[in-house]
């Protein structure tokens, strides 16, 4: 359980998640801007197909080995959530840190 204190772990996750939040707002299909790069907005199956692809592939490459601020996963999984909000495009990198 998260505790009401601002430190330590329960308030990294909350700050990563505001700022995840925050960057599908920015970058998503809801936006009156196009979405990144030559992406159209796809319905959601489209988008976690296209996500569930990458992130397989990333599980099988170096990145794998990369953990991210979450116990227990590596750095595939926050890549694949920002997938997720970018309408399925696989992000170079979150934060600094490589997604490909």
């Amino acid at each position: 359980m998260c505790c009401s204190v601002q430190r330590g772990p329960c308030g990294a996750r909350r700050w990563f998640l505001v700022r995840l939040a925050m960057l599908g707002v920015i970058v998503g299909c809801s936006s009156l801007d196009d979405p990144p790069g030559d992406a159209q907005c796809l319905p959601y199956p489209q988008v976690k197909k296209r996500c569930d692809v990458a992130f397989k592939a990333c599980l099988n490459s170096p990145i794998q080995d990369i953990r991210s601020e979450t116990f227990g996963h590596s750095m595939c999984s926050v890549c694949k959530d920002v997938c997720t909000r970018m309408n399925g495009v696989w992000p170079d990198e979150v934060d600094g840190r490589p997604c490909k």
